[in-house]
């Protein structure tokens, strides 16, 4: 092909190879994307094609170079939130402004930034905040206004966008989702060689997120400058966050409404910002709020945030433990020592996680919760080294550590049939005994925790099923029905779990009205369980 192309324009073969090499000026510039080893000179499949922004501006007029820029690549990015609403990673916050002011200052060449971590986790507002900080001018790259573009368009933006700012003065590249390019880029040599090539030599800084670093080479994680991983801000951080977009958009929100909110809503600022805009415009308060935001992140991601469920945080009526909560929490509040550790069995549904959540906002800190399922992994060391990272999301967090499950991470080592079941408990055990902040395992089945792991607990607690006030308050609080037995319910193997699943199959089948009904719901539930006693429903 080149060789026909090189007596059409009567030019040497091995000059227009040169020009027309994926690793040509052409290509290099960004001004043409060429597809190695296709052999088509039109179609969609051909070997050389225009990037959108270039054929874009082609017939186009400019008032000057940066109508142009701005033109092709929209306007510098503006984050809605502030440098200070960052604070809770604010040495990586100021590692990355640092780096991007010096990079400008010094003209230093291949200076690459990942941001890394879940969606929600605020990796595209921290690069603007970041950006604005360094006295930088973001703009967006691999987004076609179009639509949707492929992998290779995306990586073709790049080069253009970063050919077209190099000889402008402060100024950074954003690239949303990494991943979605290095996707394609481990199966195909050619383009890897030419993005570590360009992770090298990029005149102007760029940031790069993504949500799975699983899917990048470490070949070009490697090439990175820095690597920073975000996880999704604290509670508290969020409520300062929302407080903020509140005033910014003209609504006015109780302590209240934005503590619950920020509870709620686990989300970025930017769609807190527009649910925020759509609660003012339809006169709306927390509700409306609330539904615009959910709405958004399932439009987004086809996810919906898990809303609290009907059992309350933490009432000390629906509790029968073997010592007083109430007094309990007291103490470890007004007492200085933090590095505590509990251990809270019994069986489901009767308030565990509930009683962690209220213990953690006593405290004042926030929680970081992790299932067995969240730290156990397939492969030698895995497990063990999720348990670390675990405890180190704590100490950063300044949270206090739930483990639920602990009878699978904290197996009975007497039953142990593999050495790293052994290896699992005791880095279970090292980290739990080092660690600054409290720890809390959560349990329904206490006979196959390891025993000797018990004694390491600083608490040890057993929640038990309803008592006789407590059914009495169960009944009220979730069935709300029109009469409450007399003498109390006699059931002694309910929880308050066990009277949210009533809740939920009256509403379903419309008898929440019927007082008798739910008694035999509740008697239902009450038979099927093995602990399952002779006298049940009503008294007198």
């Amino acid at each position: 092909m080149t060789r026909a192309i090189a007596m059409l324009v009567e030019e040497s073969p091995r000059t227009v190879d040169e020009l027309l090499s994926p690793f040509g000026e052409l290509a290099a510039s960004g001004l043409l994307q060429v597809r190695d080893g296709n052999q088509y000179l039109a179609g969609p499949e051909a070997r050389f094609s225009i990037p959108w922004r270039v054929n874009y501006c082609l017939d186009r007029a400019y008032a000057d170079f940066a109508d142009m820029r701005n033109t092709l690549l929209g306007e510098p990015l503006r984050s809605p939130v502030g440098y200070s609403d960052y604070d809770h990673v604010a040495a990586d916050r100021d590692l990355i402004a640092g780096v991007v002011r010096g990079a400008i200052s010094q003209s230093a060449p291949g200076v690459n930034i990942l941001l890394y971590g879940p969606p929600g986790s605020g990796k595209t507002e921290l690069a603007k905040v970041v950006a604005e900080a360094a006295g930088a001018a973001l703009f967006a790259t691999g987004e076609d206004m179009r639509g949707e573009s492929n992998r290779s368009e995306r990586l073709a933006d790049l080069v253009f966008s970063q050919r077209l700012l190099a000889e402008q003065p402060r100024t950074a590249l954003l690239f949303d989702e990494m991943e979605d390019v290095a996707i394609q880029l481990i199966q195909r040599g050619g383009s890897k060689v030419f993005l570590n090539r360009l992770l090298e030599t990029n005149p102007i800084p760029i940031i790069w997120t993504s949500n799975e670093l699983s899917q990048i080479d470490p070949a070009l994680l490697r090439r990175m400058t820095l690597a920073i991983e975000l996880r999704r801000p604290p509670a508290s951080q969020r409520k300062r966050i929302l407080g903020r977009l509140a005033s910014r958009v003209g609504l006015t929100l109780s302590d209240g409404e934005v503590d619950s909110l920020a509870r709620r809503l686990d989300t970025t600022p930017a769609i807190l910002e527009n649910a925020l805009r759509a609660a003012r415009l339809s006169g709306g308060g927390a509700e409306a709020i609330e539904r615009a935001a959910l709405g958004i992140v399932r439009a987004v991601s086809g996810m919906i945030a898990r809303k609290p469920g009907l059992i309350p945080e933490f009432d000390p009526l629906l509790t029968t433990a073997s010592q007083d909560l109430g007094t309990l929490v007291d103490k470890l509040v007004s007492s200085r020592a933090k590095a505590f550790s509990i251990c809270l069995s019994g069986p489901p549904g009767t308030g565990k996680s509930a009683f962690a959540r209220y213990l953690a906002r006593r405290l004042g800190l926030e929680m970081v919760q992790k299932r067995a399922s969240d730290l156990l992994g397939p492969y030698l060391g895995q497990s063990e080294r999720n348990i670390a990272l675990a405890f180190q999301e704590a100490v950063e967090a300044g949270a206090l550590m739930v483990f639920d499950e602990a009878d699978s991470l904290l197996l009975d080592r007497r039953d142990a049939s593999k050495s790293w079941e052994i290896t699992q408990v005791n880095e279970m055990l090292t980290w739990m005994e080092d660690h600054p902040l409290p720890v809390v395992f959560t349990t329904n089945y206490m006979e196959r925790v390891d025993t000797a792991s018990l004694r390491r607990f600083t608490f040890h607690i057993v929640l038990g099923f309803l008592d006789r006030p407590g059914l009495r308050h169960a009944w009220q609080v979730f069935l709300a029905a029109e009469r409450v037995p007399a003498d109390g319910l006699v059931f002694e193997n309910l929880t308050p779990g066990d009277f949210v699943k009533v809740r939920k199959q009256a509403e379903v089948l419309g008898v929440l009205d019927q007082p008798p009904r739910l008694v035999d719901m509740l008697a239902d539930i009450s038979r099927a369980k093995p602990e399952a006693s002779g006298s049940l429903g009503f008294v007198g």
